[in-house]
């Protein structure tokens, strides 16, 4: 079963184990690895719910779903704009980075960590 049939998430880039225990992503590494390459990796659940990577994914798909986000085009993780709104584009390290640094900000606790 891909993942786009239980999430309505672009089948190309994840699937689920068949007894949904983890995910099979299928990606392709931009600039940063500069190969351009397609990779595919597989992630287990964990079994501490907590700190399980696949947990999270799911979570954030069900609140993509929620908020009527389509996850079936585009990016999977997408940046948002000033005023909340999400666009259709490539979340980027560098833009990681910059949300990282204003939470961290507004936390009172920067101290110049990088991702």
């Amino acid at each position: 079963m891909t993942w786009a049939d239980t999430t309505k998430v672009k089948v190309t880039e994840i699937l689920r184990f068949p007894n949904d225990d983890g995910f099979l992503f299928n990606d392709i590494w931009g600039k940063t690895l500069n190969d351009g390459d397609q990779n595919v990796f597989g992630i287990r659940r964990n079994p501490q719910s907590a700190i399980c990577p696949i947990r999270g994914i799911e979570h954030y798909v069900d609140v993509a779903r929620r908020m009527q986000v389509d996850l079936t085009l585009g990016y999977l993780f997408r940046p948002t704009t000033p005023n909340g709104g999400i666009l259709d584009a490539p979340l980027t390290s560098t833009i990681a980075e910059a949300r990282l640094k204003l939470y961290l900000k507004e936390m009172g606790q920067d101290d110049s960590e990088t991702l």
